[in-house]
């Protein structure tokens, strides 16, 4: 069979055709009918890979798809807390690091309250992901998802309308994803 067809000669309507710049051509396939595709770009993607000893490509930056640091679970607590409405915050995230946010839990071990809300806070700006309002002893305000943290960023809960005394927990859990450059 011919591999090879001339500008405006009429292919067979069953041949898939590949187009040079000048000419059709006929594609290849093996044996099996599986397509028979030569790279001959991206330049130098071969070389570089093996100058660095590696048969595979790593991405770094911003546009990392999805990376992994380390585990991230912190439980913050006030004893004794102030009658009215009280705050807890977790850990600031550092520069240079990306945290995952999968779940936040918060609750009052020794009385009802007003409401309590959790969130992440950006600055001074509180992004409140889930509330519960009248709260009994340990009704929690929960919430599961994915949010991501840049630098500076953390978690926040704020319990209205506490009890003098009142024992406050808060249980973050999420990872941390490498941020290379």
């Amino acid at each position: 069979m011919v591999d090879y067809i001339l500008p405006r000669q009429s292919p067979n309507p069953g041949a898939a055709l590949g187009w040079d710049g000048t000419d059709f051509r006929v594609v290849t396939v093996d044996a099996a009918g599986n397509l028979q595709v030569d790279v001959v770009s991206p330049d130098g993607l071969a070389g570089a890979l093996q100058s660095v000893a590696t048969d595979r490509l790593i991405v770094r930056g911003e546009d990392q798809l999805f990376s992994f640091k380390d585990e991230y679970h912190e439980n913050v607590w006030i004893d004794n807390a102030a009658a009215g409405n009280n705050t807890i915050l977790g850990s600031v995230v550092p520069v240079g690091d990306v945290w995952v946010i999968t779940s936040l839990l918060a609750y009052n071990e020794t009385s009802a309250c007003t409401r309590i809300h959790v969130g992440i806070r950006v600055g001074v700006m509180i992004r409140f992901l889930n509330h519960n309002q009248t709260c009994a002893v340990y009704e929690a305000a929960a919430w599961t998802g994915w949010v991501p943290m840049c630098a500076g960023n953390r978690v926040q809960s704020d319990f209205v309308g506490c009890v003098l005394n009142d024992n406050l927990s808060f249980h973050i859990h999420g990872f941390k994803m490498t941020k290379e450059t």
